[in-house]
Order: structure tokens, then C-alpha cells, then sequence
């Protein structure tokens, strides 16, 4: 991360960083209140909202959460990136989830593009997702990950009934002052 610390991005992705920083620009008015999972942090504070969908067109919902771990901005965006680490797989594999792959790694060293398949509840289709994941870092030591679907086909090695899942994300992180030594973020 620290070549890239404050290096523009590629041209082909500031579209995809502009359209997922529009998701901060949703307003502060009608979050709900989410309790975080059991793995999370007990502090993580985690909002959802609907958005009024027109006929014809999908469901949105989106969220956001707020929190601090003990890590630097760039440890979490590393370890973010690596989609595949033997924790996240462990997690999905517990989880019931038939996949979870890098597609592209190592292209630029800001991006990689991954799939994976959510095991969901019997007689609904599990969900596919394939996503492009931007990383920017900057000369102040924030990073943000910029996270949106891209139409490819991906062969699982196996045939899996799903239905394909749209995702557009952002995750900002930021140093925070460190704690006893600790680097926080």
C-alpha cells in the first residue's frame, strides 16, 4: 500500500470510486438501528435503510457501520484486499458458503476482483456476487476501498442453482491516535 500512498488512481477506475462515494451522500434521515453480529466488535455501531424502489426495478437497501479496531488504515485495507485469507475462508466455510475466489490479483496493485456464492435460507436461490475492489491510499495514511459489481462469468469448477447479486460499497478508514502503542484506526 505505502507505493501507492497518494498516487492518483487509473483513469478506468474514477467512475467506479465516484459512484461508490455518491453512497455518502445519502442524508442522515431514516437509518434503523442494527444490532452488530457476535463476531463484531461490541462497540461497532450498524445502521440499514430502504430506499423506495419503482415498479419494475430492484430492492435497495444499504448500510453503514462505524467502529475502531486495532489495527492501522493500512493493515485493514490489506487485510481487506486479501479476500481469500484463511480466516475469511474459515468463517465462509462455517457459514455454508459453496465459494469464495480472486478472480484477478495482481493487475494493479490497488485492485483485485472476486466472487463469491452466499448460502441463503431452503427454497431461495443462493446469491452470487462478483466484485471489483479499489484500494486508495492517501499521503496522511487513510485508505479507502471502493467496492461495485462487474458483469463476468465465473466457472466454480461445479454447477451451483444461484441468482446474481449487485453490491456497490465504500469502506473508509482512518488513523486514529494509538492506544498504550497500538495502532488504531
Amino acid at each position: 500500500m505505502r507505493e501507492r500512498r497518494g498516487k492518483p488512481l487509473m483513469e478506468d477506475q474514477l467512475p467506479i470510486f465516484k459512484r461508490c462515494m455518491a453512497l455518502l451522500d445519502g442524508g442522515d434521515e431514516g437509518w434503523k438501528v442494527l444490532k452488530s453480529p457476535p463476531h463484531y466488535c461490541p462497540d461497532t455501531k450498524m445502521w440499514f435503510k430502504y430506499f423506495p424502489h419503482l415498479p419494475g426495478e430492484r430492492n435497495i437497501a444499504t448500510g453503514k457501520a462505524v467502529g475502531v479496531v486495532d489495527c492501522s488504515a493500512e493493515e485493514f485495507a490489506a487485510n481487506m484486499m486479501d479476500y481469500c485469507n484463511n480466516n475469511d475462508m474459515r468463517v465462509s466455510k462455517e457459514d455454508g458458503n459453496p465459494a469464495r475466489l480472486v478472480l484477478r490479483n495482481g493487475k494493479r496493485v490497488n485492485e483485485s476482483t472476486v466472487a463469491t456464492i452466499i448460502n441463503v435460507p431452503l427454497f431461495i436461490e443462493n446469491r452470487e456476487f462478483i466484485a471489483q475492489m479499489i484500494c486508495k491510499s492517501e499521503l496522511n495514511g487513510s485508505v479507502t476501498i471502493a467496492i461495485e459489481s462487474v458483469d463476468e462469468n465465473v466457472d466454480y469448477g461445479a454447477s451451483f442453482r444461484k441468482t446474481r447479486g449487485l453490491t456497490r460499497g465504500l469502506w473508509k478508514m482512518e488513523n486514529l491516535d494509538d492506544l498504550n502503542g497500538v495502532h488504531q484506526c
